[in-house]
């Protein structure tokens, strides 16, 4: 009888033990392994579905090891690496190789198909550059970048994106949308003749209106366009008010180097020009 006993007692301190030591193995996997390989995916598959938000990585919650959250942290920078690297053109090559489902391979593939796409485009470039690099020589760097500061800010902050940077001028975009999302507005319409331009990545070049057969669309239809442009507009007219009172750009009104032949002090200026058209976008 007592040996009886002593067998029940011990098949129950075993069958505790299994069962106390699963549930802790279970647990330690979950927070050190399991939790921090679903952080990393949900973080691939975010930046998969819209490449080009700006998102919140840390709402998600902390889980894992030192080494796991390394991980985790450098997949965030990657991402956003990716982002600056391939700009609002190359958010499709991003989204199409990041994406989880469906296998697909290890290596990058850039060569996605661009799309047209209507846009609202702002050329910007300062005025007397040529004197300024020559009297700057090597600190034109941080005039042209002082500038550069303030043209990305005030567009970015009124809707619009930094295509590329040709030294003292800049291409800006405000996007309408692509062909395939606008062309709704376009039946039973009229066909307008509008130009084009073609942007891919950190280049845009004109390409000739009549070589393309295809429908444009009439902007005319497209809602909220006005206020669209009206962004634009206040855009560039933030920027020239911002480098009137930079404090910055400001000292170089005393600059002597930049002084003219009659003494007359320097003022930063640039100009600008807006247009609302077609372009094709991807990535180069």
């Amino acid at each position: 009888k007592d040996q009886s006993q002593a067998s029940i007692h011990l098949l129950v301190f075993v069958l505790f033990m299994l069962v106390l030591l699963s549930t802790q193995f279970t647990g330690d996997a979950q927070r050190l392994v399991l939790a921090p390989i679903e952080n990393m995916m949900a973080i691939v598959s975010m930046v998969a579905e819209d490449p080009l938000e700006d998102f919140d990585f840390k709402s998600l919650p902390k889980s894992g090891d030192y080494e796991t959250h390394v991980v985790q942290i450098a997949i965030e920078k990657i991402t956003a690496i990716l982002r600056v690297g391939f700009g609002v053109a190359g958010a499709e090559i991003i989204s199409s190789n990041m994406a989880v489902e469906g296998g697909g391979s290890a290596v990058l593939n850039p060569m996605i198909p661009g799309k047209r796409v209507y846009s609202l485009f702002g050329f910007c470039d300062i005025l007397s550059f040529d004197k300024c690099t020559e009297m700057l020589e090597d600190e034109i760097m941080t005039f042209v970048n002082s500038i550069a500061r303030i043209v990305h800010g005030e567009v970015s902050r009124w809707g619009g994106t930094c295509n590329k940077n040709l030294g003292n001028a800049f291409l800006m975009v405000w996007r309408i949308g692509d062909e395939k999302a606008l062309s709704e507005y376009n039946r039973g319409g009229v066909r307008r003749r509008a130009s084009s331009g073609s942007f891919s990545g950190h280049e845009a070049m004109a390409t000739n209106v009549k070589a393309s057969r295809r429908s444009e669309i009439d902007l005319n239809r497209i809602p909220g366009l006005d206020v669209l442009a009206d962004k634009a507009l206040v855009g560039f007219l933030k920027v020239i008010v911002e480098i009137n009172r930079d404090i910055q750009l400001l000292s170089y009104r005393d600059d002597e180097r930049l002084l003219s032949d009659n003494g007359k002090v320097f003022t930063p200026r640039m100009g600008f020009g807006l247009h609302a058209g077609w372009a094709i976008e991807g990535a180069v």
